[in-house]
């Protein structure tokens, strides 16, 4: 691992929550027909053009070509109706790589009307339905990008079985819809039936399986994030699936999470590297868990037990690993913490060419919890502040050995006084990852904190600034 490889991993070690799904635009070249032939031969070179030119992403170039293929194809009375289908969804996959999205729908709907004119049930629906799909979700017509879907995946239940592998992307799609419009349960019913088609096909112990079960595990572990600490019937969910609360959900997460680190060890014993990053999962999950967070210390030493048996004495992985677990003993509490980062510290000088990265890490206090900051917005303006005036407190704090703050002295601000006693709560219940200086921890003070507030209903200013 590289030294910015290193300090990237850091960044993400500790509990980050996710938020609402974002869409994009996914590679619709997959979908590319490219088995066709022409009689003609300045066809047949429009059709190899814009295959190659798609495939080395000089999508202008190809567009040419396919727009020629389209005008030409058209005027020929002698081409079958599937094959002008196939040209029409062509030129619509290279328009949606270009963003031209209106152009693309308009080509790919005449292609649609060729197909069902031949069968409604033929192969060919299906990846229309997929590029179809896709556009919808980028201009956020999320419920009928969601029917499209379901009659792509009808048909390949139709022509491969209920468990065709190649529906994988249709309910990968279909769960990530779900989460977006917050049908939880839906997204829960899809990730599972993706596993299912995973045991059907590769089978339930298999090697390969390992992907699909991490995939769900991280699935289950965000919708735990979502949930409340604090069990209320409010927020229960059907019955049926007997995941009422977010313990239930976590343990859901944790199931299919150690099922796949048992394949790992059954194949590649205990003490491989290759079972790292699913132990460093679990671990993540235990944390997030906060109900779990004393099991991830356990799971974490683990890591680092293996990282350094292993025959490669790779020094920025094995210190990272213990940096990792510092920072889940800073988070518990755990007096180990100091021990493990100093051990960390002293790795990383064995080697000159990371003493840069060294004192990158351990030069400043680092918040390690939690990592959202403090709520920042009001519902309403305070009374001796102006329109459009920043509102906002000024404070600063010490960050001791153990990694936690004190000595929180707010300087001056315009917030109510209820939002500063929120300030102090906030950095006492944080964790930080303390300051090492020639091989001793030691206390960082008046370390300077600026939060500043969004009131409801204005202008965004800028969040929390810690220097």
């Amino acid at each position: 691992m590289t030294s910015r490889l290193l300090i990237n991993f850091l960044l993400g070690l500790v509990l980050i929550f996710p938020g609402t799904a974002v869409f994009g635009m996914k590679d619709t070249s997959m979908y590319l027909f490219r088995d066709l032939s022409f009689s003609s031969g300045e066809n047949n070179q429009h059709f190899q053009d814009s295959i190659l030119k798609t495939d080395n992403q000089d999508f202008a170039g190809a567009n040419t070509h396919s727009d020629m293929l389209v005008t030409n194809v058209a005027a020929d009375k002698r081409i079958d109706t599937l094959t002008f289908a196939r040209v029409l969804a062509n030129a619509s996959i290279i328009k949606t790589r270009l963003n031209q999205l209106p152009a693309a729908l308009d080509l790919l709907n005449r292609s649609i009307v060729l197909v069902n004119a031949e069968s409604a049930f033929h192969n060919d629906i299906y990846p229309l339905m997929m590029i179809k799909a896709q556009i919808l979700i980028e201009q956020g017509e999320l419920v009928k990008a969601t029917d499209l879907l379901r009659r792509a995946q009808h048909i390949t239940h139709r022509h491969d079985g209920v468990y065709s592998e190649r529906q994988i992307d249709v309910v990968d799609l279909i769960a990530d819809i779900s989460m977006a419009r917050r049908d939880f349960l839906e997204a829960d019913r899809q990730q599972l039936f993706n596993l299912k088609i995973g045991e059907h096909v590769l089978g339930a112990d298999s090697i390969a399986l390992v992907p699909r079960l991490e995939k769900v595990g991280e699935h289950f572990r965000e919708r735990g994030v979502r949930m409340p600490f604090i069990y209320s019937p409010a927020v229960s969910e059907a019955p049926i699936l007997k995941r009422k609360d977010r313990s239930d959900i976590f343990s859901e997460s944790l199931l299919h999470y150690n099922r796949a680190l048992k394949i790992l060890e059954d194949n590649y014993g205990p003490n491989d590297l290759r079972l790292v990053n699913t132990l460093r999962s679990i671990a993540r999950t235990r944390l997030e868990q906060i109900s779990g967070r004393r099991y991830a210390e356990d799971i974490l030493a683990r890591v680092v037990r293996i990282i350094a048996s292993n025959p490669v004495d790779d020094i920025p992985e094995h210190a990272a690993a213990l940096i990792q677990l510092g920072d889940t003993y800073t988070i518990n509490g755990n007096n180990k913490a100091a021990q493990t980062y100093l051990e960390a510290w002293n790795l990383l000088a064995q080697s000159p060419e990371l003493e840069g990265l060294q004192e990158e890490i351990f030069n400043a206090a680092t918040r390690i919890f939690p990592s959202s900051g403090l709520y920042s917005q009001l519902s309403r303006r305070p009374l001796k502040t102006q329109p459009g005036e920043e509102v906002y407190i000024n404070a600063t704090y010490t960050v001791r050995e153990d990694g936690r703050a004190s000595e929180v002295d707010i300087i001056d601000g315009n917030a109510p006084v209820e939002q500063k006693k929120h300030l102090r709560l906030w950095l006492k219940e944080s964790r930080f990852r303390p300051r090492i200086e020639e091989g001793q921890l030691v206390r960082t003070e008046d370390i300077p904190i600026r939060q500043t507030f969004r009131i409801f209903g204005e202008t965004v200013v800028q969040d929390t600034a810690e220097q």
